[in-house]
């Protein structure tokens, strides 16, 4: 098989129709000789006459086929040979043997000799489907493919999470091809909440993922698609104290109603107990919010103070070693940095902030990874170099002839023998 690095130098194939013209329009005049009679000349040898006619034909041969080598130069031919004993596999990865893809690649590689492997893993064999896993690095894999195969079909979702580092460059031999992936909506993990359950849900599509909290009904929860190894476990409920004196009332007003919109979509039960009086605190509390000037001498586990730091440019909520020089008098382990009403709270994400301390230590029974369950994909023309090494399509492993010094010493060799000729020809 050609190939052309240049095609477009192709089009001086067309300069060949200059020495044919040459050729046929230019008539070489002979001598003139005067002679006073013709009685005496005889007809000339024919097989003189055809040895004339046949070096001119040589010649325009030579200048043809020199024509031809340069032009073959300039466009960067490549032969490659087929190599006829060839490995041809039907690459899949996991889910894509339900595609349409494989229907009609299937029916293409039928007969072709093709061998069926899954895109996994040291590539095993389609019979041996178990224990197989997500692909985590495509490249990996197609460095392994090059090196097993000739020919490779590959069907692929082209998960984003499994390209790693710079555009991939395919193999010749290496035919890839993109399989849009479905939609996922699958619980990951959840807890019974009294008679309803509440799940850790994730929604995935090509384009995006999400993680939602959802609280779900028992009998929807039957009916919903979730992992086969899931179990569900009774939460207990999470017990906060708001300690505050009277200077940090609204305060206290501003921390209770962001507590509350957490209780709409937190799993557990978020239980707010509100006193003034230290003596009332109970030592059982999972958190203890501190709103007062006054020190907290309680050896509380996970307390969250007010303690009014210099800088304006701090988060509303911060780690209390996270600031140096900002060093309350009490062993607050998160800071409240600024007096709280609905404009500090807005802009500094009250909630938000608060829902991430408190669901550090959430117990729910997890399964797997999230990210096991992304169905983001990419285009390939987005992960690949060479936007046609993802057309569909069988091709075998060429070896690559070193073509080009063997043109150039064939055209040095036809222009040495042109010129001889034309030289003896006087052309």
């Amino acid at each position: 098989m050609i190939s052309f690095a240049n095609p477009t130098w192709l089009y001086g194939l067309f300069g060949l129709i200059v020495p044919i013209a040459i050729h046929l329009l230019s008539r070489k005049e002979g001598k003139t000789v005067y002679i006073g009679s013709i009685r005496h000349l005889t007809d000339s040898d024919t097989a003189q006459f055809s040895s004339i006619r046949l070096n001119e034909i040589l010649l325009l041969m030579l200048r043809l086929l020199l024509i031809t080598v340069l032009v073959l130069i300039l466009a960067g031919s490549d032969i490659a040979l087929k190599n006829n004993e060839s490995r041809k596999w039907l690459v899949l990865e996991k889910g894509t043997e339900k595609s349409e893809e494989f229907k009609r690649i299937s029916e293409d590689v039928r007969g072709n000799g093709f061998e069926i492997h899954w895109l996994a893993e040291s590539l095993p064999a389609y019979a041996d489907s178990s224990g197989l896993m997500p692909v985590e690095n495509y490249s990996r894999l197609i460095y392994q493919l090059d090196a097993l195969t000739d020919s490779a079909v590959v069907l692929s979702y082209n998960f984003s999470r499994a390209f790693k580092g710079e555009k991939l460059s395919l193999p010749k031999q290496i035919q890839w091809v993109a399989v849009e992936p479905s939609e996922l909506h699958v619980a990951i993990s959840a807890s019974i909440r009294g008679d309803s359950v509440s799940a850790r849900v994730a929604h995935s599509t090509p384009v995006g993922t999400s993680l939602t909290y959802e609280r779900i009904s028992q009998r929807d929860w039957q009916q919903m698609k979730r992992i086969d190894s899931l179990i569900t476990n009774s939460l207990d409920t999470m017990l906060v104290t708001i300690f505050f004196d009277k200077d940090f009332e609204y305060d206290r007003k501003i921390v209770q109603a962001a507590l509350g919109a957490l209780s709409e979509t937190y799993p557990e039960e978020i239980e707010v107990r509100i006193t003034g009086d230290t003596s009332s605190i109970d030592n059982q509390s999972d958190f203890l919010f501190w709103l007062s000037t006054e020190p907290c001498q309680l050896q509380q586990p996970k307390v969250i103070g007010y303690f009014s730091c210099d800088s304006e440019n701090l988060p509303l909520i911060i780690v209390t070693d996270d600031v140096p020089g900002c060093n309350p008098t009490s062993t607050f382990d998160w800071l409240i940095t600024k007096r709280l009403d609905e404009e500090s709270a807005l802009r500094g994400s009250l909630a938000v902030s608060i829902g991430k301390i408190i669901s550090q230590d959430l117990p729910i029974r997890r399964n797997g990874r999230p990210e096991a369950y992304d169905q983001r994909s990419l285009p390939s023309d987005l992960v690949f170099t060479d936007t046609k090494s993802h057309q569909t399509g069988i091709r075998d492993k060429e070896v690559e002839a070193e073509t080009e010094p063997a043109l150039y010493y064939l055209l040095l060799l036809i222009l040495l023998a042109e010129r001889i000729i034309a030289y003896r020809r006087n052309q």
